[in-house]
């Protein structure tokens, strides 16, 4: 196998000689559409297969030889994704392409990306329908975007109008979209936690669980509710008109709802009845009441599986006929025990794996890899009847969304293959080929994406590097500063030196696609590594302790961190929440204005 395809079919083997694709068929592989899968394609015999014949209907054989391409399927599935890998070839090969059999077909039914647009990124559509393109040639037939308060609800207007939200007719257009390159919309949009854009305004108080904030399970206390109060009516009316709105939009019959990280339940206006019944049993009431409200609708529920699987007990009492979603997004998840719990209790579930793009500049590449990996493996052991991977936007989304393409890479491999199927060689060539077209971008990318494990002390779901540039409003890992400054940041400073040459040295060869995105990516480090050295070498963790040459040098390059950072945004995203990221961005301004 001379080229890279991701993912891997299950078996490729290639023969002398080469077959050369006419203009033609180039057009049309240069964005397949399922319509096309059975047609008269120009230079493609379509053959269709006996039921029974292959291992499913997504199931195909493609062979290229030199008279011609053949793809034979059950069905249409089949051979659109014969017409997919094609289009692979294309990308990877040009107009020659070598003459080979493939014969392939997936391990997971439902194969899923979700992208966060409530972490102040909502995507211009033309940003989105690029990304479906690419979601499309890695066979994911499944896509979410994750909402809490960017769809334009009509009436809500308060939470809604400053976060740049998608509206119906974008919704429809997208459905649309996806639909002719064989990917579902599946719409997502938190229903129980996470409902803290909304309750932050006045007129939403009543729908709090803690109107008056919380103290969280980690100490810090919250000024702003992030839960539905589920013991009024109120909150399942509201619930109910967005419903109304958001769902008439979708040609999916799934639907997620979320219901994750309810952090204040039982700590705010549910407490008495939390402490009688216990919090599991006001959950499950709550989220029962949301289930029957969807099914009514004849939608099939998703929901996040971290808060039941808190009491397995009554995983018997979901309602319906719901599928449990079980995220975790480090290398060392308990993906076995919770699919062996889920497994046991009957009910359909998906594993749900992350990019690790998030709480850092250019993700966590070696802990992406291993995540999706686990996750993939106990996700096939254990029957799960899906994968997915999302990508969060955690603390403002600074990360650059080319960021995360390694682990959508990575996931895809997960995804059609198995976890025995990854491979970080092919990832590394498919940022290559695939996303860059430049090898030393590539490289760069993957340079910057290890950085974070030159601090020993490595931090859960994110880099100290990044966690010290949120210290300001996220302080959740200052008890673990002390440990990172005793390992020291190794070589970070030098390695991002030799990713800036890298950089330099893609520019000279041209441009090329996400150059801005990767060029801000480097800055973003070279500040974080510089701000965390500069720390680090005061003997400590305080702030105060710096010298007036450090905090001038650190403000000029912070300054011009967040000129870049604004002039990158808006070539991928709406206006909405810039301004937050930015506000975040800026936070250490303060500390690094002050004389020593």
């Amino acid at each position: 196998m001379k080229q890279i395809m991701i993912p891997a079919p299950r078996k490729y083997d290639n023969f002398p000689g080469s077959f050369r694709i006419g203009e033609d068929l180039a057009a049309i592989l240069s964005d397949p559409v399922l319509s096309m899968a059975g047609s008269d394609v120009p230079g493609i015999a379509f053959c269709r297969a006996e039921p029974g014949q292959m291992e499913g209907e997504e199931s195909y054989i493609l062979e290229i030889s030199g008279e011609g391409i053949k793809i034979t399927a059950e069905g249409e599935k089949g051979i659109f994704n014969g017409l997919l890998s094609l289009s692979f070839l294309f990308k990877a090969q040009g107009f020659n392409l070598e003459c080979c059999r493939i014969e392939d077909a997936p391990v997971f039914k439902n194969r899923a990306v979700m992208l966060d647009i409530s972490r102040n990124r909502v995507y211009k559509m033309d940003y989105l329908k690029q990304m479906v393109r690419k979601f499309t040639l890695l066979k994911f037939n499944q896509l979410q975007l994750y909402m809490e308060n960017t769809f334009d609800y009509r009436g809500h207007e308060t939470a809604c109008r400053n976060a740049s939200p998608l509206t119906a007719e974008e919704i429809r257009e997208l459905d649309q979209f996806c639909s002719e390159r064989g990917i579902v919309v599946v719409p997502n949009q938190n229903s129980f936690g996470h409902m803290e854009r909304w309750l932050k305004h006045p007129e939403y108080h009543d729908l709090a669980e803690a109107p008056e904030g919380f103290e969280d399970s980690w100490g810090v206390f919250r000024p702003e509710s992030s839960t539905l109060y589920p013991g009024t009516s109120k909150s399942m009316e509201f619930i109910r008109g967005l419903y109304d709105q958001l769902l008439p939009n979708f040609t999916s019959r799934r639907f997620n709802i979320g219901c994750d990280e309810t952090f204040d339940l039982g700590k705010g206006r549910s407490r008495m009845r939390a402490e009688e019944e216990g919090t599991g049993a006001v959950y499950l009431d709550f989220v029962n009441q949301l289930i029957n409200e969807v099914e009514g609708r004849g939608f099939y529920v998703q929901i996040w599986a971290d808060i039941i699987l808190n009491y397995p007990e009554l995983l018997p009492s979901l309602a319906g006929n719901v599928t449990v979603v079980n995220w975790g997004y480090e290398p060392d998840h308990p993906f076995e025990k919770e699919t062996a719990v889920l497994k046991g209790s009957g009910l359909d579930f998906y594993v749900c794996t992350g990019t690790s793009s998030w709480n850092t500049p250019a993700a966590r590449w070696e802990g992406a890899f291993e995540n999706i990996r686990n996750g993939a493996f106990w996700a096939e052991k254990n029957g799960a009847s899906g994968f997915m991977v999302t990508d969060w936007g955690d603390n403002g989304h600074w990360n650059q969304p080319v960021a995360s393409w390694p682990g959508f890479l990575m996931a895809s491999q997960a995804a059609w293959g198995g976890s025995g199927s990854m491979s970080e060689s092919v990832t590394e060539k498919g940022l290559e080929v695939f996303i860059y077209g430049s090898i030393p971008a590539a490289r760069a990318h993957r340079i910057l994406a290890s950085l974070y494990l030159e601090s020993p002390h490595v931090l859960h779901n994110g880099s100290i590097f990044t966690y010290l540039m949120m210290d300001p409003f996220y302080p959740y890992y200052r008890g673990e500063y002390e440990a990172c400054r005793k390992g020291g940041c190794g070589r970070a400073s030098d390695l991002v030196i030799t990713a800036g040459e890298l950089i330099a040295e893609a520019a000279r060869e041209g441009d090329y696609p996400y150059r801005s995105e990767l060029e801000l990516m480097h800055s973003h480090c070279r500040f974080s590594v510089n701000l965390t050295c500069s720390l680090f070498q005061t003997g400590g963790t305080d702030w105060t302790a710096m010298g007036n040459e450090d905090r001038e040098s650190l403000k000029d390059e912070l300054n011009k961190l967040s000129d870049q950072f604004a002039s990158v945004w808006p070539l991928s995203c709406r206006p909405g929440g810039l301004e937050d990221s930015l506000d975040k961005l800026r936070s250490w301004m303060p500390r690094l204005e002050m004389r020593g």
